[in-house]
């Protein structure tokens, strides 16, 4: 192997003994195969030695002897608008039937094609023999040769494509291959973002898949799809970094769906949990308790920690593939599960959903993650109530957001005594006018709370 290494020049020892790996010459232990020493007793470069190799096995010798020798010089067509391999095998032909002047007519260059004429001959163990389906014999002999160089249409522009290597690489736009879904890059240069493809032909899908299976790798995953919002368990074929094709499949475990889909959660974020406004509200009533009953082990439900460990929504996603199905789910019934017994009935006494206010009205509190829970309530329906009222073992107070009849905002008060006293007198006088049909006492303390207009006797 150590006598490769020096002709191959294409970068580190890593480098070359991957390549020889590739081509079979080696083993993952870097020993030298079978097949590998059939290479060794070629003079020639291990890609060509292994094309030409491949060309005896298939009966197409002649073929491998022109292509390994074209491959050996500079192309015999500089500056063409093609960069087909078939159209410079086409020119060595001419010149060997018809002579130099056949070749420049068509733009060659007659020395260059000499030259691989002349290679061509003393590699030739046989006769040169007509081929009726060139095409597909020389796309299988380039991929013997470089099967890291397969490269894929890009979908979107004809002209680039992606290599079994992961790298980008692309075509002259003008290109007669361009548009092929598949081609083999013999020659390319490493390029700024992607290669520039300087000789190639066009590789059928079959050619990959039924003459070259050992560099297929086939896998059956279940995984999430970003694109489709869902999961997608499927058989992929791939070389390297192309995936050729894929197929449903039929039969996945329950626990891998789940997975996937929780996968599927965490990448979109907290967002893809089905919140409510009394959810929503539930998460900030526990946030709150955490604060206030520190000695108490409340578990946290913040945004955060829930998209974190998602291993409490997991068992309500049987059956489910897509976001949408998530949707569907009672968060608050599943936040609250999360509770024992003891504590739920902690959370329903110290952190209430709604309170009763001196009207008779069932009002919601709205529990924040920042700042006092408030309590938005018509002025009205608080008469007769001397102070603020309070939560959690009454410690603590509301922030009252005190509102007109028209529910718009009057004044925002923890301190109901003293709004009696100092600030409602000023708001009685500004809004009596405004809605005269309103109970506006003197003595809000002593006044009978009301839910709307009060009725006459």
């Amino acid at each position: 192997m150590l006598r490769w290494l020096d002709p191959l020049r294409e970068g580190s020892y890593n480098q070359a003994c991957e390549l020889l790996f590739g081509l079979q010459a080696i083993d993952a232990k870097g020993h030298i195969t079978e097949h590998g020493r059939k290479l060794a007793q070629l003079p020639l470069h291990p890609r060509l030695a292994q094309m030409l190799v491949q060309a005896r096995e298939m009966g197409v010798e002649s073929l491998g002897c022109d292509l390994a020798a074209l491959l050996a010089e500079r192309d015999p067509m500089p500056g063409a608008a093609s960069s087909d391999i078939s159209e410079r095998l086409e020119l060595l032909e001419l010149f060997r039937n018809r002579g130099k002047s056949a070749v420049r007519q068509k733009g060659g260059d007659p020395a260059v094609v000499r030259r691989i004429d002349q290679a061509a001959r003393v590699w030739r163990r046989s006769p040169a023999q007509p081929l009726e389906n060139q095409e597909a014999a020389l796309g299988s002999l380039l991929l013997a040769a470089f099967p890291e160089r397969i490269a894929q249409k890009r979908h979107d522009a004809r002209h680039r494509y992606q290599l079994a290597s992961g790298r980008g690489a692309r075509l002259s736009p003008t290109d007669p291959l361009c548009g092929s879904a598949y081609i083999i890059a013999a020659q390319l240069d490493s390029g700024h973002k992607e290669g520039c493809i300087y000789l190639a032909a066009a590789l059928e899908k079959a050619t990959i898949l039924d003459e070259h299976a050992h560099l297929v790798t086939e896998t059956q995953e279940v995984r999430w799809d970003t694109a489709s919002s869902k999961v997608l368990a499927t058989t992929r074929r791939a070389i390297g970094a192309l995936l050729v094709d894929e197929h449903p499949l039929p039969a996945v475990s329950e626990e891998a769906i789940t997975n996937a889909l929780l996968e599927g959660v965490t990448q979109t974020g907290v967002e893809a949990l089905p919140w409510t406004p009394r959810a929503r509200q539930l998460q900030a009533r526990i946030h709150c308790l955490r604060l206030w009953q520190q000695q108490e082990q409340w578990p946290g439900l913040d945004d955060a920690t829930l998209i974190t460990d998602l291993s409490w929504l997991a068992p309500y996603l049987g059956g489910m593939r897509q976001l949408t199905q998530v949707q569907s789910l009672d968060l608050y019934f599943l936040l609250h599960s999360r509770l024992d017994w003891p504590q739920q009935q902690r959370l329903k006494q110290l952190v209430p959903e709604t309170i009763t206010v001196p009207s008779g009205s069932t009002i919601r509190i709205d529990y924040r993650l920042e700042g006092p829970p408030v309590l938005a309530v018509r002025l009205q329906e608080m008469f007769g109530q001397k102070t603020t009222p309070t939560i959690c073992n009454q410690q603590i107070p509301l922030l009252l957001h005190l509102l007109s009849p028209a529910r718009r905002p009057i004044q925002v008060t923890d301190d109901l005594a003293s709004f009696w006293q100092n600030g409602y007198p000023q708001v009685k006088k500004e809004l009596k006018g405004r809605y005269p049909k309103h109970a506006w006492p003197d003595d809000p303390i002593q006044a009978k709370a009301l839910r709307g207009v009060p009725r006459k006797k």
